[in-house]
């Protein structure tokens, strides 16, 4: 309970009576409540948590993250790790691609776009499958092959690589099921 009816994040502001009494907020109804909106949570960020540790951890999915302070957003450490070698901030869209896996930060490609950083992937996925980087995977098999064996067709997101038996297959059983209703064997 808030006997002097000051804010306790040190503001020095004046709350408002609660409207209701509430345990889990500190609340008793009529009485002062001991923060205003918002500033509860004041002293809890930054190096005021109780669960700081120098400002840098491990996030699940984008790797190592670093507290640069309240008025600067958090940056993945790979992206604060190019920003110093080149001396100047990267462009807002630009990506860091890990070339050895996601948390590994000795080997750093910087990609101007998303575009350039998919076709990485595209090509490092099909050279750990079957040896050659420049081979593409048919859309309906699933399998790699030579760009010259596959009919190659640019779409809008990306481009779309396939046989021509393979979709001639596909196109058949699509016919069946519409037809049909059920795919024969």
């Amino acid at each position: 309970m808030n006997e002097s009816g000051l804010c306790n994040c040190g503001c020095n502001s004046k709350t408002k009576n609660a409207p209701r009494t509430d345990r889990c907020k500190g609340w008793i109804k009529g009485y002062p409540m001991n923060y205003l909106k918002g500033h509860q949570c004041r002293n809890k960020f930054g190096q005021n948590s109780s669960r700081w540790k120098g400002g840098i951890w491990r996030s699940v999915d984008k790797g190592k993250m670093v507290y640069l302070g309240p008025h600067l957003r958090v940056q993945k450490e790979s992206i604060l790790l190019a920003q110093k070698v080149l001396g100047t901030r990267l462009p807002p869209k630009t990506i860091v691609h890990h070339h050895k896996g996601k948390h590994d930060n000795s080997i750093l490609i910087i990609c101007q776009n998303q575009a350039y950083h998919l076709f990485l992937h595209q090509r490092i996925r099909a050279f750990r499958v079957c040896g050659n980087a420049k081979w593409r995977k048919c859309q309906y098999c699933k399998h790699y092959d030579k760009p010259e064996n596959l009919i190659i067709y640019p779409q809008k997101k990306s481009t779309s690589a396939y046989h021509r038996d393979c979709r001639n297959k596909y196109k058949m059983e699509q016919r069946k099921i519409r037809c049909f209703g059920y795919l024969s064997l």
